[in-house]
């Protein structure tokens, strides 16, 4: 494949994994495998940060393009190219400090109450598919944690490590919100992904190159570097 080439990227920001830098440059741990498997597959990529429906909608629709981090589900497992899993984490139901003694045995008992996700997001469609009663879905997740504390809505979903994130960069205290509920059955791998609209020669050179460098513990190497707990 032509060094030359380029190949389009879409993501969201999301954390330490991709986000946008002071200097208009889109970085992270995801970002940064991302690029290297692209140059080990003789490619360059043109990352593209958007929200997340129209991210999801563009991979799907625009050919030969890249989607991350995307969680590997089983309803999108026949709708995209999977190429490598990027990380691993458990996703909890969170709330504030007033559900701290909450003892919740299933989610069910979770269905009556108020929820806020991104948009288009699997958090989004796992709320969905169990007929939640009140979701309130958002184009950007940076309104959530303050929507919660507001008590407009009572929780959110989100991984361990995530909420973290958010919290620090928002000045949140780190005990205004705990996780009443683990959800075993999110947890779905964060994954690069291309739409199914992808030529067999890029996809098998994309995977072919993430192989490599997880077996050269390069990626192992990226996530040290940017302090990822999520492998």
């Amino acid at each position: 494949m032509a060094r030359s080439e380029t190949v389009s990227a879409v993501t969201e920001s999301l954390g330490k994994l991709q986000y946008v830098d002071d200097n208009g440059q889109v970085t992270g741990f995801a970002t940064d495998v991302a690029r290297a498997v692209a140059e080990r597959a003789g490619v360059e990529l043109d990352i593209a940060v958007m929200p997340w429906a129209r991210a999801y909608k563009v991979a799907q629709e625009q050919s030969n393009t890249l989607i991350f981090s995307i969680a590997r589900t089983p309803s999108r497992e026949e709708q995209f190219l999977w190429v490598g899993i990027l990380c691993q984490t458990p996703m909890f139901v969170w709330g504030t400090q007033e559900h701290a003694d909450a003892n919740y045995q299933s989610f069910e008992e979770l269905r009556t109450q108020s929820f806020v996700v991104t948009q288009g997001s699997r958090m989004d469609a796992y709320l969905k598919q169990h007929r939640v009663k009140q979701l309130t879905s958002v184009a950007n997740q940076e309104q959530i944690l303050g929507m919660i504390l507001r008590g407009r809505v009572d929780f959110t979903i989100t991984s361990d490590f995530m909420m973290a994130e958010k919290i620090a960069k928002h000045g949140f205290a780190p005990n205004d919100f705990v996780p009443v509920f683990k959800l075993d059955d999110m947890d779905n791998p964060l994954s690069l992904a291309f739409g199914l609209d992808t030529s067999s020669e890029l996809y098998e050179a994309f995977l072919n190159a993430f192989n490599e460098l997880q077996s050269e513990n390069v990626i192992a190497d990226i996530s040290k570097k940017w302090g990822t707990s999520c492998r």
